[in-house]
């Protein structure tokens, strides 16, 4: 049995563990977001001497919207007649549907994998709530830029993903006003769905459809 000093109590103790454990999580967060702003920051530095790996490492939603419309662009002068289509997948989902949003009737189709409706519903499942208000700036507000897209849609979800849960994938479908398509995938997870036969079935079947719908 171990005997306390006079002055403590076994509550006082729980409750300073309490307060340390507390505090360590909050530094732990305080942090992560703050090697989330150098990254950010490094990678806008290095973007002024190299522009490309703008493209490909920022996380910044105004750099991104920006490099997807750049790349809209080019597409729409370098591939003569053949269907276009905006495709994205995780983060980059949240980028396709906003690019769709904005150009309406020029893509043939839209393909979304792995989407969440709101990036701030997906902080919240991972981090406090009073920390994702503080400190998230990026919207990425995918199920408003949904009510927006008239192209053919297909979304493609693993029914195990734990990152961006399904029911957000959910959401994000039943706000798309036109045609589209919903593929679960049952077992894929976040980071595998793209190692799934069932996913590049469903990829395959919506592409091969296209021209049928163009012609109709």
């Amino acid at each position: 049995m171990i005997k306390l000093p006079p002055y403590l109590t076994w509550n006082e103790i729980w409750f300073g563990l309490f307060c340390l454990i507390t505090a360590l999580q909050v530094f732990y967060y305080l942090w992560f977001f703050q090697r989330l702003a150098f990254f950010r920051k490094s990678t806008k530095d290095r973007s002024q001497q190299h522009p490309v790996s703008v493209v490909i490492c920022a996380r910044d939603e105004a750099a991104n919207l920006a490099a997807a419309e750049a790349a809209w662009t080019w597409l729409l002068s370098n591939s003569g007649s053949r269907p276009r289509v905006i495709a994205g997948w995780s983060l980059g989902a949240a980028v396709a549907a906003q690019l769709a949003a904005r150009h309406h009737d020029e893509p043939a189709g839209v393909m979304l994998l792995s989407a969440w409706d709101r990036l701030d519903a997906v902080a919240r499942l991972h981090f406090p709530g009073w920390m994702v208000g503080a400190l998230l700036s990026e919207r990425y507000e995918s199920v408003e830029a949904a009510k927006h897209i008239t192209a053919p849609a297909l979304l493609v979800h693993g029914d195990h993903d734990t990152i961006i849960p399904i029911e957000l994938g959910r959401q994000l479908y039943a706000a798309l006003p036109g045609e589209k398509q919903w593929v679960e995938v049952r077992g894929a997870g976040h980071n595998d769905l793209l190692s799934r036969p069932e996913a590049w079935q469903a990829i395959h079947v919506f592409l091969s459809e296209l021209p049928k719908r163009r012609a109709s």
